[in-house]
């Protein structure tokens, strides 16, 4: 029977040189229909086939707003578990600071030491800077922890 069908079809063929591709696409849809009806004629007429087909629909697209649900919900807890604690950078950079200063303050003050030793015969300079920056670093990051421990 589907030999039939096809042979009361209207063959495909290519649009004219001139065609357009809508005058193509028109030529498309038209076969289309054509083919639809032909299919349509020969399909049995069954009420509870229309009623089987609206309850899996029914089914699918509630399968469909359930998982919508799901992926949204996933992707909250994703961005929310993801987020920067505000608390925790601000706990990290308190800690950076302390950590530079007190590395970085006695080596500042040998550098300056080492450059005013530079000039002079007498050695001296290079320890007490290196000393004192030990100190000006050790005293900012105590100032730095107690500033913290009064803003909670």
């Amino acid at each position: 029977m589907p030999d039939e069908s096809r042979r009361n079809q209207e063959p495909d063929q290519p649009p004219p040189s001139g065609a357009t591709d809508n005058d193509a696409f028109d030529a498309a849809v038209r076969s289309m229909e054509h083919q639809k009806e032909a299919v349509g004629s020969h399909m049995p007429e069954n009420p509870d086939y229309e009623a089987e087909m609206e309850e899996r629909l029914r089914r699918f697209e509630h399968r469909v707003k359930k998982a919508k649900s799901n992926e949204a919900g996933r992707a909250l807890r994703t961005e929310e578990a993801t987020k920067p604690d505000v608390e925790s950078s601000r706990q990290l950079g308190v800690g950076l600071s302390i950590a530079y200063a007190i590395i970085g303050m006695p080596v500042v003050g040998y550098g300056l030491g080492y450059v005013l030793d530079k000039g002079n015969e007498v050695k001296v300079w290079t320890s007490w800077t290196a000393l004192g920056g030990c100190v000006l670093g050790l005293v900012y990051a105590v100032f730095v922890l107690n500033r913290e421990s009064k803003r909670r």
